[in-house]
């Protein structure tokens, strides 16, 4: 079993190197292609709505034939996708690579969820979640530093063709190593998995943990996947070799955090909605208190926004615990594909909003380290309103499923009621 959920973590490691390889390569690839922000933001916009379209399809698929499938196919379609990328100098068939990217991407994480799911069960299943999830995040590390390293010594194209063989060979130790668990009840056809599945989002709770992925896990996503290099190198003045220090600590944060999230998950289970509010809450702060400033703001700020931001990935993982908790197994591959829709949903329509900002204060002219710091601080106002937006639907959502818990005889007590009679639980 770990021999298991280790491959899969690889190939979800894979996937997120890959994923976020067009972040710390953006200021190259404008040069690269010649474009403006938003014709820039679109390498990964494509990358990303891609993966959103395909997520219930993939999820469908999932729960009908398992993850040994999904996930050997997926990190396949990202290897071949970014040979592309690391070949071409048209923007046009840089997107249909970055296409194929977001469609390989689609069916690692909720498969390797699946997985986890499949061989692991009640309150341990979510600490392995966020487990595995954190070493896979690991590959942001590994996008930031060494394949920076490597665009920056070997050039665009081989560095986009390590990444992709590489790719390529963790999709073959999948076919070889992965195995799906056993005597776990599948749906019949694609029909019947349909049908669960809109069983599923009939539920107050799923639809909830669609806006807690919505809400949280964007405002990490639109950071890391795009705008935070470029944000921090043009907009914040910051050395690049610090920026790419920064972009890293996201993975550092969730390893501190991920933990702290999980166990009080298994503690708490009513109270899960309450973290939601206090890692948002945290990230609204942060990015109201750097938006106060000129640019560019005190580092200290800029800091402490990067810490918000970095907690808010970790606490994302929350909404796929309320799924597991709520959703049968056989159900469970496309309900999670339904939650994930809601962070990259929000991701590409934040970073494609975010690049018409800078656009029309800059008049459309070429995006680079020319671009004034200003242009950046309105656009970063996009992730700000997007984020009191998804939190509202989490509490409109919220106080629906605590309905049909009262209908079950189940109360849950205000937070502050609660803790002053000690009914945290």
């Amino acid at each position: 079993m770990r021999l298991i959920l280790g491959v899969a973590t690889l190939a979800y490691f894979a996937a997120v190197v890959n994923r976020s390889s067009m972040g710390v390569a953006s200021l190259d690839a404008a040069e690269r292609f010649q474009v403006s922000a938003a014709d820039l933001s679109l390498l990964t916009v494509v990358q990303l709505a891609t993966y959103a379209l395909f997520q219930i399809p993939v999820g469908l698929v999932l729960d009908r034939v398992g993850s040994k499938f999904t996930i050997s196919l997926g990190v396949a379609a990202i290897g071949l996708g970014q040979l592309l990328v690391g070949y071409t100098d048209m923007l046009f068939l840089a997107l249909v690579g970055r296409i194929a990217v977001g469609f390989g991407d689609a069916f690692v994480f909720i498969s390797m969820l699946r997985l986890v799911n499949g061989w692991i069960h009640g309150p341990k299943a979510t600490k392995i979640q966020q487990l595995l999830t954190n070493l896979g995040q690991l590959g942001q590390i590994f996008s930031a530093i060494p394949f920076v390293g490597l665009l920056h010594n070997i050039g665009w194209n081989a560095a986009f063709w390590v990444i992709g063989f590489f790719s390529l060979a963790v999709s073959l130790v999948v076919i070889t190593l992965i195995q799906d668990p056993v005597n776990h009840e599948r749906p019949e056809t694609i029909r019947h998995a349909f049908a669960g599945l809109r069983q599923s989002v009939r539920q107050p709770v799923v639809r909830m943990a669609f806006w807690v992925h919505y809400s949280l896990q964007s405002a990490a996503s639109v950071f890391i996947l795009l705008w935070g290099y470029p944000y921090l190198v043009v907009g914040q003045r910051v050395d690049p070799a610090l920026a790419s220090l920064l972009l890293g600590s996201f993975v550092i944060a969730g390893f501190l955090t991920g933990p702290i999230v999980a166990q009080l998950c298994t503690r708490f289970p009513l109270r899960r909605s309450n973290l939601v509010f206090a890692f948002g809450g945290f990230a609204i702060f942060a990015w109201a208190l750097v938006l106060s400033f000129p640019a560019p703001a005190p580092i200290w700020v800029v800091i402490l926004l990067v810490i918000a931001l970095a907690m808010a990935g970790p606490a994302s993982m929350i909404a796929f615990d309320l799924t597991r908790s709520s959703v049968d197994f056989s159900k469970l591959g496309s309900a999670n594909g339904f939650v994930n829709i809601g962070g990259f949903l929000a991701t590409f329509c934040m970073m494609y909003a975010s690049g018409l900002v800078v656009d029309l204060y800059t008049g459309g002219s070429r995006f680079g380290l020319g671009i004034n710091p200003e242009a950046f601080r309105l656009a970063m106002l996009v992730p700000l309103v997007n984020l009191l937006f998804g939190l509202s639907m989490v509490a409109l959502e919220r106080r629906k499923s605590r309905a049909v818990l009262a209908a079950q005889g189940i109360r849950v007590s205000p937070l502050l009621s609660a803790a002053k009679n000690k009914l945290w639980k």
